[in-house]
This record gives C-alpha cells, sequence and structure tokens, in this order.
C-alpha cells in the first residue's frame, strides 16, 4: 500500500483546477474524496477551505449558481463547517454576479451580524448591485472607506504616487 491522500491534497488538486479554470475537474476531485469504494477505504472530509477554493475555482469560471449551491450544501449538510470571511465574501460576489438582489441583502446582513468584513472585490460587486437598486446610501457606505478615501483608492493598482 501507499500513502493515502488526506485532505490537504485534495484540497491542493481543487485549487490547481480552479486556478487553471477547469472547475469541472476541481468538482471531479470534490467528488472523489468523498467516496467510500469498500469499507476499508478512507474517506476524506472536506473543510472550510476545501470549500473556498472550490467556490473560488466556479468564481473563476462565472458558475455562480453553483457557489451558491455549494454554499447553502455546506451549510445543511456540513454543520460543524463555518463558513470564513473569504468564503462568505465570494458567495456575496456569486449573488451579485446573478443580481440576485434580496439574496445578496440578506447574506450582507448576514456577515454584518458576524462582523465578516467584505473584502474589496466583494464590497465593489454589492455596491454596484445597490446602485442598480437605486440604494444610493448603501452604495454610498460601501464605496467609502472608514478613513473617507473612496474604495477605488485603495486599490494597489490605482495608487496614487
Amino acid at each position: 500500500a501507499g500513502l493515502e491522500p488526506d485532505v490537504i491534497t485534495y484540497t491542493s488538486l481543487i485549487k490547481a483546477y480552479g486556478k487553471a479554470g477547469l472547475a469541472d475537474k476541481a468538482e471531479d476531485v470534490f467528488s472523489a474524496m468523498q467516496q467510500r469504494t469498500n469499507h476499508f477505504s478512507s474517506y476524506v472530509r472536506p473543510n472550510e477551505i476545501t470549500f473556498l477554493e472550490l467556490m473560488r475555482a466556479h468564481l473563476r469560471t462565472g458558475s455562480h449558481k453553483r457557489i451558491v449551491e455549494l454554499h447553502e450544501q455546506l451549510r445543511a449538510e456540513w454543520p460543524g463547517l463555518v463558513p470564513g470571511v473569504k468564503t462568505l465574501n465570494v458567495v456575496l460576489r456569486a449573488l451579485c454576479g446573478l443580481a440576485d438582489w434580496p439574496g445578496a441583502l440578506r447574506h450582507f446582513s448576514r456577515m454584518r451580524s458576524l462582523s465578516a468584513e467584505l473584502d474589496l472585490f466583494a464590497r465593489h460587486a454589492f455596491a454596484a448591485l445597490c446602485d442598480e437598486h437605486r440604494h444610493d446610501e448603501l452604495s454610498g457606505v460601501l464605496r467609502s472607506t472608514p478613513n473617507g478615501r473612496r474604495s477605488s483608492d485603495d486599490h494597489p493598482r490605482r495608487r496614487s504616487v
């Protein structure tokens, strides 16, 4: 017998396929890690990072609906796994990509209740969705940072010298 792959091995494969834009291959690895071929084989339980990397793979390919499905699966089937801030941001970006205003607003409210900060990309995506739904006040708050600078000033490639 040889070495058995563990959650880090599987998650690394999922991440590599995701970075290559191969979300379908990442899904295959996700499925394979959860298979029990017989009562002697080891089942590898995904962790929060596994879900995050699979969601990121789908974000790269624009599969926003699958990200929302994975988030629902994580919450329903894996109650011990708590989505981290990065996962919550990916889900918000997916909801914005789907133009799911009620879902995005609910998710944003949930993130606020968990004191989860929006990353730059989620903040911009949600602000754009707020603009579309004429929530100018919320959009303005999202586009401003605590020190009063516009969020576009925070982008490393747009920072003035």
